[in-house]
């Protein structure tokens, strides 16, 4: 029998990923080089995973971002309205900011501003 008082000190999650115990705190976190982190990042949420890979969504600006698993080296980024998208490897990815859709331009014209922020004042 192990020892009780004994806590391991990583962990292999569902996709292999090692995990560590770090003063009694297991981070479930992605790892921030990863297309979960980024994804997240941009305010997408998990929506659904399929033999090509997973789903990420804001249904608010209308993005989704796809990837074929989690060790994907690029995240194709796409307009739920218009349907344009685009691959983007994720060292360019981390350096995005903010992804305008169809949404977020026409909140933007309506004066709500992109992502629900006030608009700013014309000059």
């Amino acid at each position: 029998m192990a020892d009780e008082t004994t806590t391991p000190t990583t962990i292999t999650d569902s996709d292999g990923t090692q995990l560590t115990v770090e003063n009694g705190v297991l981070s479930l976190l992605p790892p921030t080089n990863g297309p979960v982190y980024e994804c997240l990042r941009l305010g997408l949420t998990f929506d659904h995973a399929d033999s090509s890979g997973e789903t990420w969504t804001d249904y608010t600006s209308g993005l989704q971002g796809t990837f074929t698993d989690r060790k994907a080296d690029a995240v194709t980024l796409s307009d739920m309205d218009t349907k344009t998208s685009a691959t983007v490897p994720l060292t360019i990815l981390s350096k995005v900011e903010h992804v305008t859709t169809w949404r977020t331009a026409q909140a933007a014209q309506a004066g709500t501003g992109e992502q629900g922020q006030p608009a700013a004042a014309s000059v």
